[in-house]
Formats: structure tokens, sequence, C-alpha cells
């Protein structure tokens, strides 16, 4: 998140680019062509609209003016900004995230990121169900949305309801955790590389 803020406020887009290779080659190592892949085209969508509206408000004369050029930097952008939230969303451990707030003396709150993880597969899925209904059924994307959280909201309702022990007793010591010092060494490294192009190119 340091890297991206500094490209934000530094500017560089020779070295904004090479974030973005970066990022993708670390996908590519650390996760896999799937998730590379996945992550291009969903930060694609908003990348790509961002840089169209920009571009066409700018062909109906309002300022300031911006050129096609301009108009794929706004998308490079805004593509190295959204990848960098997917790979740190797909990096953090809700374990390390838990033991983060035990150390922050927030015991009661340390379970809360370890139930989160768990019920996003289950979110994925209804909403997945929900999705092929309303293909078999005719009906748009938008009205699926509705019951495919109606049932994610309920099965949060019974995850916390089956874990309401461990809400009312939370640890009060670190939890276990491996750590990958190898993956670790890499992103580092990556980091530092990526740090030092933002104040030479």
């Amino acid at each position: 998140m340091v890297l991206v803020v500094l490209s934000i406020i530094i500017g560089r887009d020779k070295a904004l680019i090479l974030f973005l290779i970066a990022q993708v080659l670390v996908g590519l190592l650390l996760i896999g062509n799937e998730w590379a892949s996945a992550s291009i085209i969903l930060s694609s969508i908003p990348a790509g609209w961002y840089a169209l509206t920009a571009y066409i408000v700018s062909l109906l004369g309002i300022p300031p003016y911006i050129s096609l050029i301009d108009a794929l930097m706004i998308y490079t952008r805004a593509l190295s900004y959204s990848i960098t939230i997917l790979f740190i969303a797909y990096m953090v451990s809700p374990v390390k995230l838990a033991n983060i707030l035990i150390e922050l003396g927030k015991p009661g709150s340390s379970i809360m990121p370890l139930l989160t993880w768990r019920l996003m597969p289950l979110g994925l899925k209804y909403m997945r169900e929900s999705m092929m209904i309303g293909a078999l059924k005719g009906e748009p994307a938008s009205k699926r949305l509705a019951p495919a959280l109606a049932a994610l909201l309920e099965a949060g309702s019974k995850t916390l309801y089956a874990n309401y022990h461990r809400l009312g007793s939370p640890p009060i010591h670190p939890l276990p955790a491996r750590n990958n010092k190898k993956y670790t060494l890499i992103i580092l490294l990556t980091g530092i590389l990526v740090l030092l192009l933002q104040f030479t190119l």
C-alpha cells in the first residue's frame, strides 16, 4: 500500500507501468496463472470505465483535455491500484489479522477476521447459485443480488450463533501461524526495487 500511495504522489508513469508488470509477475510466480488472468479481467472493468469516461468527456469539450495516451495512463493507474488491492486481499492471512488485534489489546474482535474469512466462500457459493437460478428464469442479474445477500446474512447469523462461545471467551495469546519466508523475501525485494524506480525514472 505504501508503494501505491507513493506512485500516486510521485506520479511517474514509467515507474507505475513497471510496478504493474512487477505485480503481475509476482502474482504469476506466487499464486498462479488463474489469479493473474482473473485479476486483470476484473480490474480492467473499472479501469476501462474510468479511462473511457474521461476520454469521452474530453471529446465533448469539457476541460481538461484528455488525449488517447492520457486515457491509456488512466487505465494503467486504475488497473495497477485495483490489482494491488486484490493482491493484498489474497496475501492477507485472517490468522495474522487476528493476532494483530490480540497484540493491540482487542481480543474480543480477533475472532471476526476468522469468521469473515469463513463466510466468504459461502457468499460466493450463494451468489453463483443465485445467478444460475436467474439465468434459468430469464431474470436480470440485478434481481438476484437480494436473494444471495439474504442467504449470506442467514448464514452469517448461524455462524455467529454457532461460535457464540468463542465470542464470549476470546483468545488472549496469539494463534499459531505459518510464515513463508521465501515469498515474504520476494515481495520485499520487489517492493524495494519498485520504490527505487519511483525515484529514479
